[in-house]
C-alpha cells in the first residue's frame, strides 16, 4: 500500500436519483473507487479483516474448552469473562489464607468423628484416638489436616455437638 486509505464522500452526480435535490449526499467510503487498485487494496483489506476474526473466533472457541464452557450456553461469554478476570485481575482472586481453614464444613467434622468414634471403639480413649489418628495423619483422610494434637481434639468435639 502506497498510501494510507482516507474517509471521503462520494460526489453528489454518482448516487441515483434517490437523493433529494440541493442536498449534498455524504455516504463515506474508502477512497475512489473508480481505481483498479484502490478497489484491491479494499479487497486485501477486507480479507484481512475476515481472516482475523476467523483467527479471534478460532482462539475463543479454545479457550473455552480450556475453562469447560459449552460455547452454546447464553452466558458462555459472561462466564469466560469471568474465568479470565479471576486469572488477571486482583479484586476477582479468592484470597487464600495459609493454614488449617478456620472453619470446618459438616462433612469435614462428620469425616473427623466417624475416625476417632472408629478408634474408640477399639477400646481407646477419645484423647488417645485423637493422638493416634493425629500421628497417622496422611493425605488419605477425609479431612482437613490439624496442625495440632489439641486442634484435632477440639474439633472431635466441635463435631459432637454439631449433631
Amino acid at each position: 500500500m502506497d498510501r494510507p486509505l482516507r474517509l471521503v464522500s462520494r460526489p453528489e452526480s454518482t448516487f441515483s436519483s434517490a437523493v433529494e435535490p440541493g442536498r449534498a449526499a455524504s455516504r463515506p467510503v474508502f477512497g475512489d473507487w473508480t481505481n483498479t487498485s484502490m478497489l484491491l487494496v479494499a479487497h486485501e483489506f477486507l480479507e484481512m479483516v475476515v481472516e482475523r476474526e476467523k483467527t479471534i473466533d478460532q482462539k475463543l472457541r479454545l479457550l473455552m474448552e480450556h475453562f469447560n464452557i459449552h460455547p452454546t450456553d447464553k452466558r458462555a461469554d459472561r462466564q469466560l469473562a469471568i474465568k479470565l478476570a479471576e486469572l488477571c485481575v486482583r479484586g476477582f482472586q479468592e484470597r487464600i489464607r495459609p493454614g488449617a481453614p478456620k472453619r470446618w464444613g459438616l462433612s469435614q467434622l462428620s469425616a473427623l468423628k466417624r475416625s476417632v468414634d472408629s478408634i474408640v471403639a477399639e477400646g481407646y480413649s477419645v484423647r488417645r484416638a485423637c493422638e493416634k489418628l493425629f500421628s497417622e495423619q496422611g493425605s488419605d483422610i477425609d479431612f482437613p489436616r490439624c496442625n495440632s494434637l489439641g486442634t484435632m481434639y477440639r474439633r472431635y468435639h466441635q463435631a459432637k455437638s454439631a449433631k
